[in-house]
């Protein structure tokens, strides 16, 4: 029966069985020739007891159980398909290695979605390590500007502009309110700051009031020094208090500061002419402009000036002035008016010359914008003409209204080229904010009021009325 019997030469101690076998064979081999030997000596063809019994223990032998019998399988045992005899001794005979593997069948290797799920996971780990890291880094630069920041407002490390500014400080004024003071001066930039190192340094409540010259290079304790000497009228004779005027021309300007010894007229026209200061609405004026280059942008205020500081740094004050006046809301204000800077100024400075007060200014304002926005675009500004006069007339005649020159707004429509004159912060608010009217026409009386009207008809009988008060 092909197939019975399985190859069992592989099964540990097999080798040692078949020697065995094979040993107890030539012995039994041996025995049988010796017998024979005994037998062909002894009595002939009667048969030897010894054989008898070795022939017993071999047909004991023979019905016994061998070992080889006991690998055979049993009778009546249901025998399996040759491929799965083939698979089972295959799967008995494994390699060592292949028996480790199964036993660590509980150890398996991760599939490829669970690597990528734990390589990912790395991942956003690393990402998030990085993230705080780079965070952490900012938070230190951070705190390390905001430090050198307060440093340099404290020590002035890089403040190197020398231009001076009078600020004035009310009698009771507090370390907390002068702190705002200066801030709104630009002297400083943290008030906290200010005030903490005042009372640090034990210099809370020892300020004076009244009129300071400081400059923007100084330090807080200059600034400190400075507010404990008092006043500058108290320090220094060198300092001029002086009041511009709002609707001063820029020549009147220039010729007050001379008048005060504070500079000659050529240096403040040499200054005037040639200088921006880095400021943008200066280097867009344009070249060709006819009379005074930085009309409207001296702004009339107060100040205390130097005898000693020099032309340019008065005309710099004056203007660093003009800028911290224009704000953000204002820039955006010009923008849905459609105008620039320049345009504001212009219009501000024929309101700033015609109003005799501040009432008037956004009635007189919506007369220019009323008719800038129609389609009669003649401002008919007395103002605008006697600014290219030398000298100034009480009344424009009819003859006056033909001067052939821009400025002439009887004769050129829109705006003039550019200002007529500094306006104050009243007059250029009154530009952008005019009030709603439909009056198109106005009229000075002699106490400085004006009358309105919206048509020309209306106008000619307010003329009569107004002509009556003039020469009161």
């Amino acid at each position: 029966m092909s197939g019975s019997y399985k190859d069992y030469s592989s099964f540990p101690g097999w080798n040692d069985f078949e020697n065995q076998k094979k040993k107890s064979k030539e012995e039994a081999a041996q025995k049988a020739e010796t017998l024979q030997k005994a037998e062909e000596i002894g009595a002939g063809n009667k048969k030897s007891p010894s054989r008898k019994s070795n022939s017993d223990k071999s047909a004991g032998r023979k019905k016994g159980t061998s070992a080889r019998d006991k690998l055979k399988p049993k009778k009546g045992a249901s025998k399996k398909p040759t491929a799965e005899k083939g698979k089972s001794k295959k799967a008995s005979l494994k390699r060592p290695s292949e028996t480790i593997h199964a036993d660590r069948s509980k150890h398996r290797v991760p599939p490829k979605r669970a690597v990528r799920r734990r390589r990912k996971k790395g991942a956003k780990l690393a990402k998030a390590v990085i993230a705080r890291s780079i965070f952490f880094i900012l938070i230190a630069a951070i705190i390390s500007a905001a430090l050198i920041s307060v440093a340099n407002d404290a020590f002035a490390l890089t403040k190197t502009d020398t231009t001076e500014v009078m600020v004035t400080i009310p009698e009771g004024a507090s370390t907390r309110d002068i702190a705002k003071i200066l801030k709104d001066n630009d002297l400083i930039k943290y008030k906290w700051a200010y005030v903490f190192y005042a009372k640090m340094t034990k210099e809370d409540g020892n300020q004076k009031y009244g009129d300071f010259l400081f400059s923007y290079d100084m330090t807080y304790d200059n600034i400190m020094t400075t507010l404990k000497k008092g006043s500058f009228s108290e320090t220094n004779p060198n300092d001029v208090r002086l009041m511009i005027p709002e609707g001063y021309e820029g020549n009147q300007i220039i010729d007050l500061l001379v008048e005060n010894g504070l500079g000659t007229k050529e240096a403040f026209e040499e200054v005037v002419n040639s200088r921006s200061f880095g400021y943008s609405f200066i280097e867009d004026i344009p070249e060709d402009r006819s009379y005074f280059r930085m009309e409207g942008y001296l702004f009339p205020d107060t100040y205390i000036f130097s005898k000693t500081e020099g032309e340019a740094s008065i005309i710099k004050r004056m203007i660093k002035n003009f800028d911290s006046k224009i704000t953000i809301e204002m820039y955006d204000r010009m923008k849905e008016l459609g105008l620039t800077l320049d345009q504001t100024i212009t219009l501000a400075s024929m309101i700033e010359r015609e109003a005799g007060n501040i009432d008037d200014m956004p009635l007189i304002s919506s007369v220019f914008h009323n008719r800038l926005n129609s389609d009669y675009k003649y401002l008919e500004s007395d103002a605008t003409i006697q600014y290219v006069f030398d000298e100034r007339k009480d009344v424009i005649s009819y003859e006056d209204t033909d001067l052939d020159d821009p400025y002439n707004t009887y004769k050129y429509a829109g705006l003039p080229p550019g200002p007529i004159a500094s306006p104050g912060l009243a007059a250029i608010k009154a530009a952008l904010y005019p009030a709603d009217t439909n009056y198109y026409y106005f009229v000075a009386r002699g106490d400085g009021t004006s009358i309105f009207s919206e048509t020309y008809a209306q106008h000619q009988k307010n003329v009569a009325v107004a002509s009556r008060t003039w020469n009161r």
